[in-house]
């Protein structure tokens, strides 16, 4: 699936009004000045998280398959599937 999102990395920048998240001059998100620095540092992370996620979901579907993992990890990497879809969905 073709990412429709903007790529990362993305950074915090802190204004008066509040926090925004960044990607270079445009603004990915504007955060409420209420929001607290621990979510806006996740929100940031996003990207880096979703490409994290999707090699450890990779890996483990290649190793289910070779039979190399068992019912235990085929669970996680489910719901390792699910959580990148709810990040893809349009």
């Amino acid at each position: 699936m073709k990412t429709k999102h903007t790529k990362g990395p993305w950074t915090i920048e802190d204004k008066a009004a509040g926090r925004r998240v960044v990607k270079g001059d445009k603004s990915i998100v504007i955060i409420e000045s209420w929001t607290t620095e621990p979510d806006a540092r996740l929100i940031a992370a996003a990207p880096a998280l979703l490409e994290a996620l999707k090699d450890i979901e990779a890996e483990l579907d290649r190793r289910i398959r070779a039979r190399e993992l068992g019912a235990t990890w085929t669970s996680l990497q489910v719901r390792a599937s699910r959580a990148i879809a709810l990040a893809e969905s349009v």
